[in-house]
C-alpha cells in the first residue's frame, strides 16, 4: 500500500447522526505543517451515538501493488462528552481525535468501483500520537484496538507498546522532556503525578 500527499483529494462528510459538521482551513495537527482544509465534527448530544462516513475521492497518489485507489471511506461511530474530531481532506494526514472511542471501519475502491482486498503482510497504516498523559492539570490514555482484518504491531523502539494481542497503547508517561516536564502541557503541575499512575499501572514508575 502506498499513501502520498494527495493535496487535491475531496473530502464529502454524510450519513452524519448526532454530529455538527464544521469547514475547517490550515489544519496543523502537529502544530508545523499547513495539512489544507477539513472539518471538524462534534457531538451534539452525547448520551447517544454519533456517527458518519468520510468519503475521499480525487485521489491520484494512492495505489496497492501498482494499482490505482480511487476512493476510500472511513465509516466512523462513537459516544463521549465533547467526542470530535477533525479531518483533513488531504487523506495522508488522515485525522486527529479526542474525547471518547471512535469506531473507524474503512473501505478502499479501486478506479473501477471493486473493493481493494489487502493481503496479510502487504499494507499498513500507521496511528500517530498516542500519548500516555500522567499530569495532574492532563490526564488522559490514548490507545487504538484493531476489531477485525489487520493484526496490531509495535514499532521497534517505540514508547507504544503491543497488549492483549491487537491493542497498541503506552504504558508510561510518553510525552514528557529530559527535565521530566510535559511537552504538552504547562504549569507548575505538569509533571507527571505518581499516584495516578500507581493507580492506573500498578507497579510501573515513570520515565
Amino acid at each position: 500500500l502506498t499513501i502520498e500527499s494527495e493535496p487535491n483529494a475531496k473530502l464529502t462528510i454524510t450519513n452524519a447522526n448526532n454530529i455538527n459538521v464544521n469547514p475547517i482551513e490550515n489544519l496543523k495537527f502537529n502544530l508545523l505543517d499547513n495539512m489544507g482544509n477539513g472539518y471538524g465534527i462534534g457531538i451534539k448530544d452525547s448520551s447517544k451515538v454519533a456517527s458518519f462516513d468520510a468519503t475521499f475521492t480525487n485521489l491520484s497518489r494512492l495505489s496497492y501493488k501498482g494499482k490505482k485507489i480511487s476512493k476510500v471511506i472511513m465509516h466512523f461511530s462513537g459516544t463521549g462528552e465533547n467526542w470530535g474530531m477533525n479531518l483533513a481532506n488531504n487523506l495522508y494526514y488522515g485525522f486527529h481525535s479526542w474525547n471518547g472511542a471512535k469506531n473507524i471501519r474503512f473501505e478502499w475502491f479501486y478506479e473501477d468501483g471493486t473493493k481493494v482486498n489487502f493481503e496479510n503482510g502487504t499494507a499498513y497504516l500507521t496511528v500517530a500520537s498516542l500519548n500516555t498523559y500522567l499530569q495532574r492539570n492532563q490526564w488522559g490514555h490514548e490507545r487504538t484496538t484493531v476489531i477485525s482484518g489487520g493484526k496490531a504491531l509495535a514499532l521497534y523502539g517505540s514508547s507504544v507498546s503491543l497488549h492483549n494481542g491487537n491493542e497498541l497503547y503506552s504504558s508510561k508517561a510518553n510525552s514528557i522532556d529530559t527535565s521530566g516536564r510535559a511537552r504538552a502541557t504547562d504549569g507548575a503541575d505538569s509533571k507527571p503525578d505518581q499516584k495516578l499512575i500507581d493507580n492506573f499501572f500498578p507497579n510501573q514508575r515513570y520515565y
